[in-house]
């Protein structure tokens, strides 16, 4: 079986092995479509992963049964009783399935019985134990009484040899299905109506974080003894097989996740891109359907896959009122909007729905019928039947008595004013409806952009950039998304993507200052681009045809050469920004496969005649020839020899002038598939068509890295300058790996077909891999550079600040050295040493000419920062000084510390001026306004104290209800932000001394907090090493950021806002570019309009995107100097 059979074997095998046994038989007639072959291969298989000892009859392919999914005591995946997984003991087997077994098992601390289910032995990949562990703790975040509670997601060696096997813990419901439990206690409409309430306001919880069921049956939601649904397997299974083709996040096109008659048309239609939120709001409606009548809306038990799925997508269901003339009107009415075809005319959440059932429980009008005036006009004339009585009565009292008819009159006109009240009423509603709606898009705009988080997370960035980029385009000045953008980008470092080929492109090739990257595509088209705006430089229409095989530039950047399918050889020059029409001559009778440069300016070509050439001026200058084979690769090297690469597996290297072969190295390659050389023309890597990777030294003729078993077939490698990186391309993906380790460093998975080759630039930083799905997409070959590392290692760090200018920072830490750097080299500019023990806090001056600084030895020190040197010391009382600021005029100061007092000095004098008690606790933060109020907070209690910084006197207490351990003000000094023990963040309004709003995400203590120079962002750092960006008008998190060690102790932003200092007790101090991945953003702009079509975007929003990316293109990137070394 080849290569791709056995992937699509291996794809219907893993589907199935989900379903049950029953299900199976109708999944392999339609996944299999007549090939007998194909479908005895996926049954083995499938007989295989069960242990049974049956052979499938190939003649009559009958259906799995039903034991292979039921729990079997014998099996040998199934654990006995009291064996320990983890902290877990094993009580009992609950059910099996083709992947797992869930136990009933006791967990010792805290000691609890719960559902624990374990993966099969095998199964357990590195790369799947680290993904399932990781969704499973996202799915754990689902905090819900409607919800069962994922307790922990781990991993433990339960049987020797086995190594580690998943496992995932989570609450033991007892109880029984939805629609059992309603048919038992034989529950009327409304109370039916009222449990589906609670399983929408469960399942609205986890679309709030970004999370879909996509298989919410009566059988997954489970109703307790005290009446509480709870929600079962919310993205268990997805979590469980996280690292498997079948994941929830990459579900390919076609494939089917869920239980046919609950699933939406757009989930049986197989695009995972088309599934949503309120796919599961089609599943509550089936439910609610089912819950009703007893029937389920469609009748497709005894149907094909194929067929089902037609009468899902197109037939409309029986209406309730055909079941039951009892359910006519407004419960008829919720169920058809839940089970609407169009997903646009559904309920846009399930807290929609949820709302129209609890409109619906109080009488009031519902929702799905706002839009009709004289359904309105009916509820409310309903509501209002006795002033409707009298005014019928008063009609027919003006025809029986005449004498009153003026009285009557009046009576009626108040009735008509009423009427007008009601009009005017469905008016409002209409209203507050459409302003609904705009809130639940908003709601599914956050929940598309959280999937996409997820999706980046583990990977799979294509699919995160449709999600992302589609709600970004819709509103290109939103803060959210632009950060969502720039957190991808952080984990993924696409710098641009490049659309304008139509067909596979298959080769690509730097300039020598890396401004210019040439690619070349089957359809023969070759088009060079500026690699920094993303933009072609010219783009050459395919002449006649066959591919454009390869591309290179000269050493001077000033030629760029192709190789033809047709053996012809092209050469392009580019002056002053203009590239030339090419110059082509015949090179060999057949295929050209590799073209490179010699150092002094030739074109070489390599053909599949087995001839290697070299050309001056399209004149053949010397040739050699490797008989019956043919030449892969062909490379010129410093030295001036030629190095071939051919199908008989050898690395051979040329004299041109004799045209003798000097060297011939067996690379064990049945055939060189690619080949590439570092800079210095010493180290070589060679793919194999085996799908092995090696890495060569000529002088030396020594493999000093062998790759073997990639994923796929080798189409493309390059070899970074310096030789100590290397790049394969293959199926889907390029990846990255350490020469000397041998470690992969990175994947870099942003293509939807083959990779079929890559190219490295002349300095190592980007990295360009081109692709069957006819894009190109550029890269940073070294992720992470918007951090610089400001000291890797050494004593606990305290205190950072930055300069008012922002050209210089300082940090301080437990050796009681300040240092000071710059903040654009790296480079330390002064070391200030005075201190006795730990700095706690430092400070810069108004000016930016001075530091002052406190510390454990219970001194402040006001320091000349030009000539390095203590200008003044100040001491009173005892303790250590825990905070400093400085006043506006740069000539008073703020002190707090250990001895509880707060003090006012004058740095001229070197006196305090004024003290300020009160406090009963250290004093561990000083929060100077810009209005000069002072705010102080201590490490113990409830309260902020403060004081008037005018008169000394204390102002009233803010008493939080958490503890607060650092506080800060932001820069319109209206807003007060806490960072609490807790591991939350709350925003107070200063002035009122309210709440506003709490800020989620850390799970420890908020050791230190910043607002932006704007006021838009709020930074907290935790504990953990953690630091989270939000944005403070929303309380949505922007983004969070990495590379610290130990509590980030200490935060600053720049006077700009584009940098962020972070100091950290685990030694690590670091600068981050909070503008870098802008420039990804930016280069990515064109390339996702593109895909989305200029008619799917609105113009003025397009043209507001265009601006924002001109600017960003125009600045200086990337920021940091070449020297990138730590201060220490």
């Amino acid at each position: 079986m080849n290569a791709q059979r056995q992937k699509q074997a291996e794809a219907i095998f893993l589907e199935a092995s989900e379903l049950p046994a029953e299900q199976r038989s109708a999944l392999l007639e339609l996944r299999c479509n007549r090939d007998v072959g194909l479908r005895a291969e996926v049954a083995s298989l499938l007989q295989h992963l069960d242990g049974s000892e049956r052979f499938l009859d190939n003649a009559e392919l009958r259906a799995l049964t039903a034991s292979f999914s039921a729990p079997r005591p014998t099996d040998d995946a199934v654990l006995p009783r009291n064996r320990r997984v983890g902290d877990y003991t094993i009580l009992e087997v609950l059910g099996s399935g083709g992947m797992g077994v869930v136990y009933v098992a006791e967990q010792e601390r805290p000691r609890r019985t719960v559902a624990l289910k374990v993966i099969r032995r095998g199964l357990g990949s590195p790369s799947m134990l680290r993904r399932f562990e990781h969704e499973a703790e996202m799915l754990g975040r689902l905090q819900h009484p409607g919800i069962a509670q994922i307790f922990e997601a781990g991993a433990a060696e339960v049987e020797p040899g086995w190594g580690q096997q998943p496992f995932i813990a989570m609450e033991l419901v007892k109880g029984v299905p939805l629609t059992e439990f309603a048919q038992k206690r034989g529950l009327g409409t409304r109370d039916r109506m009222e449990l589906l309430l609670k399983v929408c306001d469960a399942v609205e919880h986890a679309h709030q974080r970004g999370v879909i069921h996509r298989d919410l049956k009566p059988g997954n939601i489970l109703i307790d003894d005290a009446g509480q649904p709870k929600v079962l397997d919310f993205g268990v299974a997805r979590a469980a097989d996280a690292d498997l083709q079948v994941t929830t996040l990459q579900t390919s096109v076609g494939q089917l996740i869920g239980t046919l008659p609950y699933m939406s048309p757009e989930q049986v239609a197989g695009d995972p891109a088309e599934v949503d939120t309120r796919s599961d709001v089609y599943a509550l409606g089936v439910v609610l359907y089912q819950l009703l009548t007893g029937r389920l809306p469609h009748d497709v038990k005894s149907r094909s896959i194929p067929e089902a799925a037609r009468v899902i997508r197109d037939e409309a269901p029986a209406r309730l009122s055909s079941v039951n003339k009892a359910l006519r009107g407004d419960v008829e009415t919720i169920v058809a909007k839940s089970l609407e075809k169009d997903k646009s005319r559904r309920y846009q959440s399930a807290a929609q729905l949820g709302e129209d059932i609890s409109r619906y429980l109080a009488g009031q009008p519902i929702a799905a019928r706002h839009d009709s005036s004289l359904y309105m006009l009916r509820k409310q004339l309903r509501r209002y039947r006795g002033a409707v009585l009298a005014a019928m009565l008063s009609i027919l009292a003006l025809v029986a008595f005449a004498s009153i008819a003026s009285l009557q009159s009046a009576r009626n006109r108040v009735l008509a004013s009423k009427l007008s009240d009601q009009l005017a009423l469905v008016e409002s509603e209409r209203t507050k409806t459409t302003k609904l709606a705009s809130g639940l898009a908003e709601q599914l705009a956050m929940s598309n952009v959280e999937r996409g988080r997820l999706l980046g997370a583990s990977g799979s960035l294509r699919l995160a950039e449709d999600l992302i980029w589609a709600e970004h385009l819709k509103n290109p000045s939103s803060l959210y998304t632009r950060w969502a953008l720039w957190e991808l980008y952080c984990n993924e470092p696409c710098l641009s993507t490049l659309i304008g080929h139509q067909r596979s492109v298959v080769t690509a090739a730097f300039s020598g200052d890396g401004s210019l990257l040439a690619t070349g595509d089957s359809t023969g088209r070759l088009t060079v681009w500026r690699t920094s705006s993303g933009q072609p430089l010219r783009m050459f229409e395919p002449q006649g045809k066959g591919n454009v095989n390869k591309v290179a530039f000269s050493p001077d950047g000033a030629r760029v050469a192709a190789g033809m399918m047709t053996g012809n050889a092209r050469l392009y020059e580019i002056r002053d920004g203009v590239v030339s029409d090419p110059v082509e001559w015949p090179a060999s009778e057949k295929s050209i496969r590799s073209v490179g440069f010699t150092r002094e300016g030739l074109v070489l070509t390599g053909a599949e005649d087995g001839n290697a050439r070299a050309w001056r001026d399209g004149k053949l200058v010397a040739e050699v020839n490797v008989p019956n084979r043919i030449i892969r690769s062909v490379l010129g090297l410093p030295d001036g020899r030629m190095l071939t690469g051919s199908s008989d597996g050898l690395i051979r290297s040329w004299d041109l002038q004799n045209a003798q072969c000097l060297q011939t190295i067996k690379t064990g390659h049945r055939e060189i598939a690619a080949m590439a050389a570092a800079a210095d023309g010493v180290h070589v890597a060679t793919g194999g068509t085996e799908r092995g990777l090696k890495v060569w030294n000529l002088d030396t003729g020594q493999c000093l890295r062998e790759v073997i078993g990639l994923g796929s077939p080798v189409s493309g490698v390059a070899l970074s300058p310096d030789g100590s990186r290397v790049v394969v391309a293959g199926w889907w993906t390029a990846d990255l790996y350490d020469v000397a380790t041998g470690a992969m460093l990175d994947t870099l998975a942003g293509h939807t077909q083959d990779v079929e080759g890559v190219a490295f630039s002349d300095d190592g930083r980007l990295l360009a891999t081109v692709s069957d799905d006819a894009t190109v997409r550029v890269w940073e070959a070294r992720p992470g550079a918007a951090l610089r590392v400001l000291q890797q290692q050494g004593e606990s760090l305290s205190a950072a600040a930055m300069s008012p200018a922002g050209g210089l920072c300082a940090i301080a830490g437990e050796a009681g050295v300040i240092k000071v750097i710059d903040a654009r080299s790296g480079a330390l500019i002064k070391e200030l040493r005075g201190h006795v023990g730990e700095v706690h806090s430092v400070a810069f001056s108004p000016d930016g000419m001075r530091l002052l600084s406190g510390g454990k030895d219970g001194s402040v020190r006001l320091w000349d920062i030009g000539w390095g040197t203590c200008t003044a010391e100040l001491r009173e009382g005892r303790g250590d000084v825990f905070s400093v600021a400085f006043f506006k005029d740069g000539r008073r100061a703020l002190t707090g510390g250990r001895d509880e007092i707060l003090r006012e000095w004058d740095l001229e004098t070197g006196t305090v001026e004024r003290r300020m008690e009160g406090s009963a606790n250290p004093i561990g933060t000083i929060a100077l306004r810009p209005d000069e109020a002072l705010v102080a907070v201590t490490p113990d209690g409830k309260k902020v104290h403060s004081w008037d910084a005018g008169s000394g006197a204390a102002l009233p207490d803010l008493v939080s209800g958490e503890s607060p351990w650092v506080v800060t003000h932001s820069p319109d000094s209206n807003l007060l932000a806490l960072g609490n023990w807790s591991g939350t963040v709350e925003i107070w309004d200063a002035g009122r001394s309210t709440l506003v709003r709490t800020l989620h995400g850390h799970d420890q203590l908020v050791a230190s907090v910043a607002f932006s120079p704007d006021g838009a962002i709020i930074a907290a750092g935790s504990l953990g090493g953690a630091i989270k960006l939000w944005e403070v008008s929303t309380g949505r998190v922007l983004a969070t950021l990495g590379g610290m060690r130990g509590s980030v102790q200490s935060l600053a932003f720049s006077p700009d806002g584009s940098l962020l200092i972070a100091a950290a007790s685990g030694g690590t101090a670091g600068l981050w570019d909070l503008s870098y991945y802008e420039r990804h953003i930016a280069g990515n702009v064109e390339g996702r309009l593109a895909l989305a079509g200029a008619e799917a975007v609105d113009g003025t929003r397009v043209d507001t995107l265009r601006r924002w990316t001109k600017a960003v293109l125009g600045r200086s990137w990337p920021r940091w100097t070449a020297s990138d070394q730590p201060a220490n």
